[in-house]
């Protein structure tokens, strides 16, 4: 999942410590994040997503898969069809 948080804040051209400003996370503690070896808490994934200005439910959470079949959560708006 934090490949997922890196390649927005990319895509988004934000630095680490761009975020720490915004968010009041520690920029040590996003990298670790960024880098898998933390897990972020509900609170600094609302931060997160808020400064990168997405959902942070399109950050760190997926899709239930069951044999091929993806079901979307609750939250998520359909597509296709």
């Amino acid at each position: 999942m934090g490949n997922d948080f890196r390649i927005t804040r990319a895509i988004k051209r934000v630095t680490q410590e761009h975020l720490e400003t915004k968010t009041g996370i520690n920029q040590t503690r996003i990298s670790l994040i960024e880098n898998g070896l933390a897990e972020p808490t509900q609170k600094e994934k609302k931060k997160l997503g808020k400064a990168l200005g997405v959902d942070f439910r399109d950050i760190w959470e997926e899709p239930v898969r069951v044999k091929g079949i993806t079901f979307l959560t609750q939250d998520e708006p359909e597509t296709g069809n």
